[in-house]
């Protein structure tokens, strides 16, 4: 499909535990291509976040990181928030607001932190 070979990059066929939750949810939010601009391991200040977003001066960046254990899932989410900043993922991303979360996942769970 078309749309899906605009969302992911050849950087997403990396065997890691963090793989399968950082492709989920490219391909959630692939799914809405027809109004936001989704890219998966695109390349952005130092670094690639593993999916940001656009659309019409609105932008977010999201790091998934893979807790080792169930009551880590926020020190995962802030260890990507914290990635996603000192790389400065946003820096080349449109105008505009820019949103930058990070994401800890354990199993069937996950946990979101946003940039104040």
């Amino acid at each position: 499909d078309e749309r899906l070979q605009q969302t992911l990059s050849v950087r997403d066929t990396g065997k890691g535990k963090e793989n399968g939750y950082h492709l989920f949810l490219a391909g959630l939010f692939g799914a809405m291509r027809n109004v936001w601009i989704v890219k998966s391991q695109l390349e952005s200040g130092d670094g690639y976040p593993d999916i940001t977003i656009e659309a019409d001066g609105y932008s977010v960046v999201i790091e998934c990181k893979v807790a080792d254990a169930p009551n880590h899932l926020t020190k995962a989410a802030k260890e990507g928030l914290e990635q996603a900043l000192k790389l400065d993922y946003k820096r080349n991303l449109q105008e505009g607001r820019i949103d930058v979360y990070g994401v800890g996942f354990y199993g069937k769970r996950c946990k979101f932190v946003k940039q104040a």
